[in-house]
Order: C-alpha cells, then structure tokens, then sequence
C-alpha cells in the first residue's frame, strides 16, 4: 500500500463511531443521506454533520501525513 493509503486507512480508524459509520456507508454502500439517517437512527442533518466533520479530519490527516 501506498504511504497516503496507509495514513487514509488509520485516520478512518480513529474517527469517532458515528463519523466513521457515515463515511462508510457513503463510500462504500454510495448511500444518500437519507438512507444513511435511516441506518444510524439519527436525523438527517446528523448525517451532514458527521460526514463533515469526518471529512475535514481526514483531509487534515492527508495533508499532514503527506508532509513527513
């Protein structure tokens, strides 16, 4: 594996439950957001909320594994 794809897979990991549940279901199963709230039993803005706050921590992650 790549060094990013490493980074990618243990910055995933460390994600918070309910973040790293949204992000999978909407990587893996391209679920929407409605279908995702329905799965998790949360409301949908939960949903937007995870997949943003999940996304941003990854993006940080990329970026600073990248500089080593």
């Amino acid at each position: 594996m790549r060094e990013k794809e490493l980074v990618l897979f243990e910055a995933v990991r460390k994600l918070p439950d309910r973040q790293r549940t949204a992000i999978a279901l909407r990587w893996q199963l391209d679920l929407p957001n409605d279908e995702i709230a329905a799965v998790m039993g949360v409301c949908v803005n939960t949903v937007k909320t995870c997949l943003r706050l999940g996304r941003g921590t990854l993006e940080a992650a990329l970026v600073s594994g990248g500089e080593r």
